[in-house]
């Protein structure tokens, strides 16, 4: 009898252990409640989108991909709208953070591609789903019952659609049957080295022509006119005088004349760079800049305060506008838009301290950094490059910070319309990409919390 009941016990925990798909052998951090799966304590190590993490769990090797129970965030393979925004604010959130997996008794434990379904809980208490989707990085999210938070999930999607803010805003409706996804198409470009200006081709220079002429001038001639004396009515005697002909011979002779021209070709000046906008105010403000031309926009920023610092951009007809920063506490670095306009804009600023914003469109100049070569630096920045032909080029990347990676590339003069994404990582990075890249000039912006070098080799 104590056998079969050793053996009954064997077997419950033999199934029980795969039924949970081993989740059951980590030693949860609290008991669950009537509607909760399983609580389980763990560390960020990756964010992979917006609603996909992977986390380590104590004493596992192999870390756990989590999937966000109760919302879907758009996607960065194939990259759709708001997709790299996403991202970016869940790394913000979670990336690093010692959080809460908590399941639902409503859910299956994982998905079909065997991904831990869970709410996460942050730090602070917040969950991050709903956090998300009150922001308007992603949406609500159902498949078959409903899961225990749906209601106040959907009021945080309803309070974010109602502004609207994030994909609401920036990704035509954002509802229906999906998010709109956004394709750049490359224009086409002239061949390396060639400028637009005027030239001059020997045999075929349309104007004034030097001519070797000879000038022949007319021969001078003189008359010979016969004398004659007509006696007078009262002379009987009568006096001929014989005409005599004078012959003047001019040997005409003959001039030559050459014209030298010399003809200059002036290499017109690019055109000048809008003098920058600067605003600067100490907290929440909204001021009007008005910018210059269409072409992209680069926007430095520092802020004092220690709460939020976010910089919106809106145009006359956007409701959320363009997100340039969204930072916590003390902040200084650059950001670029690639999609600016010749029109006015209200510049929104939330802060709780000093802050500053300066704004530029720069133009293309012989001093931007060559490539193939490698661009070095700190922080957010935005880099001017030129790409010294078109080349298949493999990006070299690497990042010491704790946060975002981002590296994205905008064309601008003669490459206006280009845009790649070059990395999107989180935290500390190492690794390579192949690139096709016109020649001409770009604007490389690079997100980053920590030192970062991009090496660009054909």
């Amino acid at each position: 009898m104590l056998l079969r009941r050793i053996m009954f016990l064997f077997v419950t925990a033999v199934a029980g252990f795969f039924a949970a798909g081993s989740i059951a052998a980590d030693r949860p951090v609290e008991a669950p409640t009537a509607t909760e799966r399983f609580v389980l304590a763990g560390t960020v190590v990756k964010v992979v989108d917006g609603d996909t993490l992977d986390v380590r769990l104590p004493g596992k090797r192999k870390l756990e991909r989590v999937r966000l129970l109760g919302i879907d965030a758009p996607q960065l393979g194939p990259l759709e709208c708001f997709g790299i925004e996403a991202r970016a604010e869940a790394g913000k959130l979670a990336q690093g953070k010692r959080v809460r997996l908590i399941g639902d008794r409503t859910q299956a434990m994982r998905d079909r591609y065997q991904r831990l379904l869970a709410y996460v809980v942050l730090p602070n208490g917040t969950d991050l789903g709903q956090s998300l989707i009150r922001r308007g990085f992603g949406k609500v999210f159902l498949v078959g019952r409903p899961f225990s938070r749906v209601n106040p999930y959907r009021e945080a999607q309803r309070r974010a659609r109602g502004v609207p803010l994030g994909l609401w805003s920036g990704c035509g409706s954002g509802g229906g049957g999906g998010i709109a996804t956004t394709t750049t198409a490359l224009p086409p470009l002239p061949p390396p080295g060639t400028t637009s200006r005027p030239t001059t081709t020997a045999g075929t220079t349309p104007g004034p022509t030097t001519t070797a002429q000879t000038t022949l001038p007319a021969p001078a001639t003189t008359s010979t006119t016969p004398a004659t004396t007509t006696p007078s009515p009262t002379t009987t005697a009568m006096t001929t005088t014989t005409p005599t002909t004078t012959a003047v011979t001019t040997t005409p002779t003959t001039t030559s004349t050459t014209t030298t021209i010399t003809t200059t070709t002036t290499t017109p000046l690019p055109p000048a760079a809008p003098p920058p906008i600067v605003v600067s105010g100490r907290g929440d403000t909204v001021e009007t800049v008005t910018l210059a031309a269409n072409r992209p926009v680069v926007v430095s920023g520092e802020h004092n305060g220690s709460s939020n610092f976010i910089v919106r951009l809106v145009g006359p007809s956007d409701t959320f506008g363009q997100l340039l920063f969204n930072e916590i506490g003390g902040y200084q670095g650059e950001t670029a838009w690639p999609d600016a306009k010749a029109i006015s804009y209200k510049l929104a600023v939330q802060a709780d301290g000093a802050w500053s914003i300066r704004l530029t469109q720069p133009v293309p100049t012989p001093d931007a950094i060559p490539i193939p070569g490698t661009v070095q630096g700190q922080g957010d920045k935005v880099v001017a490059i030129r790409a010294t032909s078109t080349m298949q080029a493999t990006v070299t990347g690497s990042n010491t910070g704790s946060s975002n990676f981002i590296v994205r590339m905008y064309g601008y003069g003669s490459t206006a319309g280009y845009w790649q994404l070059v990395f999107n990582e989180i935290g500390p990075y190492q690794g390579q990409r192949l690139v096709s890249i016109p020649a001409g000039p770009y604007l490389l912006h690079v997100l980053s919390n920590g030192n970062w070098s991009i090496g660009f080799a054909r």
